[in-house]
């Protein structure tokens, strides 16, 4: 039996083989011909450089490094659009915490005037990230310089003034920045900052309370705390207590609700916050002072002087702990030791006395490295290691090779 080879269709009637219709070959290759172009004028509008860039930045938001990337390398090929490959790519290492190879993508896309501005701005986050305070001044003023509006900019610029220790100039960002972005708490926290640090504690209130009514969550803690330490000073004892029950029990609430208890004759209670305090950091000078003059006034000055002479072993430059002291040695009739402490006392107010002046000179001095280094040596002595590592840090964003802030600061950042 054989078997006859496969057919491509026999005619039922006539028994010989079906012969295709070429009209409907020609349906069915326009139709394939059609699909074709189709797929082919889908995939060239998908690889339009626009189009690669819209993607790029979805991806960017969404988080996905190898879309973000993929479209960076293409647009980097095709001519003309390096610029923003180059910017797709900074972007991501720069969000990625790697400014230094985030810099080196930037370099190429701050020449082009389509992503010159978001450059600029990138590129002076990551000199701010990097510590380069000069840099990040230059870079930032160069972005503004093509767009007034360019907020992000302004605020690396207002955060590299402040860390520089210009606090005229960063406030005066800082006010265009709040005026632009009013529900941006940010701005008026760090104008509130700078208020107090002037001892300009009803502005600093204003601003405090401000940043507050923006975002009652942002950085809350902090700026509570800071908010009930400059209503204390100006003797606002009622409205810090009730900002006072808000905040987290550390011992610099502590103490402030002591010196509230204080104000209003409650000796005992501010004694017992006192306490606390000192248990959640013995070594927290404030507490250690306030509680050496509450036992003085109720004429316990063995136990007085007990605290006080700790007090002063800790922080020998503070010419309030020297002062109190000389009152305890005076009430036990230890005339002699209160007398030194009244000359070591003089002593220290001339290097406390200096901090201002300093201060004032540095702002004078927009790029000398040395009056920071100065200022980051006298805050250390005078036991105020957060401000002595912000001067030496300034220092160095001038002077990348100073060899004396370099190793003060590896010194005050030792555990």
């Amino acid at each position: 039996m054989t078997t006859d080879p496969p057919s491509r269709g026999i005619d039922d009637r006539s028994g010989e083989p079906r012969v295709p219709s070429r009209r409907k070959g020609w349906v069915f290759a326009g139709i394939l011909g059609g699909v074709a172009v189709l797929a082919v004028g889908q995939r060239w509008n998908s690889l339009r450089p626009e189009n690669c860039y819209r993607r790029g930045r979805r991806a960017l938001e969404a988080g996905n490094h190898a879309v973000v990337m993929r479209e960076a390398r293409r647009l980097i090929d095709t001519p003309d659009f390096e610029p923003q490959g180059r910017l797709l790519a900074g972007l991501w290492l720069a969000r990625k915490g790697k400014p230094t190879e985030a810099l080196e993508e930037l370099q190429y896309a701050v020449a082009d005037e389509t992503t010159a501005v978001e450059a600029r701005t990138t590129a002076a986050g990551c000199y701010y990230a990097l510590g380069q305070h000069i840099a990040t001044v230059e870079t930032a003023q160069a972005a503004l310089a093509l767009d007034a509006e360019a907020i992000d900019a302004r605020r690396w610029l207002a955060s590299a003034e402040y860390d520089l220790g210009r606090t005229a100039e960063a406030d005066v960002e800082l006010t265009i920045i709040s005026d632009k972005a009013p529900h941006d708490p940010r701005p008026e926290r760090l104008r509130g900052l700078i208020s107090k640090d002037y001892g300009e504690y009803a502005q600093a209130i204003d601003h405090y309370r401000e940043s507050l009514r923006r975002d009652p969550q942002w950085d809350r803690a902090n700026v509570l705390e800071e908010l009930a330490e400059s209503l204390v000073k100006l003797g606002q004892f009622d409205e810090a207590l009730e900002t006072l029950r808000e905040c987290d029990r550390t011992a610099p609430v502590l103490v402030l609700e002591a010196e509230c208890a204080e104000s209003q004759g409650q000796t005992e209670k501010a004694q017992e916050r006192l306490l606390e305090a000192l248990a959640f950091d013995p070594l927290y000078l404030p507490a250690k002072l306030k509680r050496g003059t509450l036992l003085l006034l109720k004429g316990r000055y063995d136990e007085a002087v007990d605290v006080l002479e700790d007090a002063v072993r800790q922080a020998p430059y503070s010419s309030q702990a020297h002062f109190h002291l000389s009152q305890a040695y005076s009430r036990r009739g230890e005339t002699e030791k209160a007398e030194a402490q009244l000359q070591l006392r003089l002593e220290t107010e001339r290097d406390e006395q200096l901090f201002p002046e300093l201060h004032k000179e540095a702002a004078e001095k927009p790029n000398d490295p040395e009056v920071r280094y100065r200022l980051g040596v006298l805050a250390r002595k005078l036991g105020k290691p957060d401000l002595a590592r912000m001067w030496f840090r300034s220092a160095l964003a001038i002077a990348p090779r100073h060899v004396q802030a370099r190793a003060a600061l590896a010194d005050t950042e030792a555990p």
